[in-house]
């Protein structure tokens, strides 16, 4: 792979990355490194365990325009390391999103594209009356009201159109899901994470769009139940997310089906928890009242 600088930036600037920048003074001036991570990253040899901080720097454009781009190397970190990242003295407040640009018009094939997206954080009056204008045909609920509060309702919505995607993504743990999900464990294991709440990082919460669309762009199997407050929930199962850098072992989503906004239905993560493959073929309409395995022409389709 080291031999072939094109096949690493595929692999890893294929799917988005998250990436922090710092700015380094030496001895020629001032320098732009960015950081990455990557978890079980597929570019090293053997496959190796755990997670990895990856350091580059953006070098000075040729007469044609083209940047260069430095790999500093790939250091054994956790997603805490990459969290501190943003609270070193030289770090700036901003955070962007990276991908290789697929595109194949581009002819130079020593070259390459990535388009890096800043990330925004902050939102002011102008931009939630904005909001406001974008949801007046929608239900306003408190559930929407906080996410429009806290400001991840405006982020959703400012990245819509960054992924071709069917879905709105949220993120809103409330504590009567978790309640309601604890009344199956009788059911379906006595494990003691069983159904157990897996905390997301600030970032993993800010990129869920990024990070949980693609598991939904293919048919998979889902299970459907009502909540006691007429909710309708999908349940879904993967055996690993590969940006869930603090979780490796298989995982329950849960989401509910929010309204539509500008023609997108709003699906919000109430959670990620702790199942593994034989505790979610235990649950089946038998075992559990109300849950739906099973669908008319075997679809159920979330519009």
């Amino acid at each position: 792979m080291a031999r072939n600088p094109q096949r690493l930036i595929n692999t890893v600037f294929w799917n988005t990355k998250v990436a922090k920048p710092i700015t380094k003074q030496g001895p020629t001036g001032a320098k732009s490194l960015f950081f990455t991570y990557s978890v079980r990253p597929k570019f090293l040899q053997n496959r190796p365990e755990g997670g990895y901080l990856g350091a580059w720097h953006v070098g000075s454009a040729d007469q044609e325009g083209c940047k260069s781009l430095f790999l500093h190397g790939f250091y054994p970190s956790d997603v805490q390391d990459f969290d501190a990242v943003a609270q070193h003295p030289r770090a700036n407040t901003e955070r962007y999103r990276v991908w290789r640009n697929r595109r194949k018009h581009w002819n130079r094939e020593s070259s390459f594209r990535l388009k890096f997206e800043r990330i925004e954080t902050q939102y002011g009056e102008s931009e939630r009356e904005s909001l406001s204008q974008v949801l007046s045909g929608a239900e306003r609920t408190p559930e929407i009201d906080t996410l429009l509060s806290t400001g991840q309702l405006a982020s959703v919505l400012s990245g819509r159109q960054y992924i071709a995607r069917l879905h709105l993504y949220a993120y809103q743990v409330s504590p009567d899901i978790i309640d309601f999900l604890r009344k199956w464990k009788p059911v379906v294991g006595q494990r003691p994470n069983t159904l157990s709440l897996i905390p997301l990082t600030k970032d993993q919460i800010d990129n869920l769009s990024v990070n949980m669309s693609p598991t939904l762009r293919r048919r998979r199997l889902v299970k459907t139940i009502r909540h006691p407050d007429d909710e309708r929930l999908m349940l879904q199962h993967d055996l690993s997310h590969t940006r869930m850098y603090q979780h490796t072992r298989p995982v329950l989503t849960v989401w509910k089906l929010g309204q539509f906004i500008q023609g997108k239905r709003l699906l919000i993560a109430k959670g990620f928890y702790d199942m593994t493959g034989e505790e979610w073929n235990r649950m089946t309409p038998g075992t559990i009242p109300g849950l739906y395995s099973f669908f008319s022409y075997s679809t159920f389709t979330v519009r």
